[in-house]
């Protein structure tokens, strides 16, 4: 169902921001920078966990590119 438009933000690492609905039922809320897509599920850096995550695009409910650049402060 997104796909194409998925891999597309794959291919140029644009970060993702994500509505998921969990296993558990639980809905959150995600900024990831996509690595790959395969069999049905989206891989990539999750901001929030600080680590790679697997999100099953059958549990994805809304998705957008991040288009802010965000900058740490010191």
């Amino acid at each position: 169902m997104y796909t194409s438009q998925l891999t597309k933000m794959c291919l140029t690492k644009t970060r993702i921001a994500l509505i998921y609905h969990s296993k558990s039922n639980e809905i959150s809320h995600r900024v990831i920078t996509p690595e790959s897509i395969s069999n049905g599920i989206l891989s990539g850096y999750c901001h929030q966990k600080k680590q790679m995550r697997r999100f099953s695009l059958d549990r994805i409910l809304s998705y957008a590119p991040v288009t802010q650049r965000y900058s740490k402060s010191g």
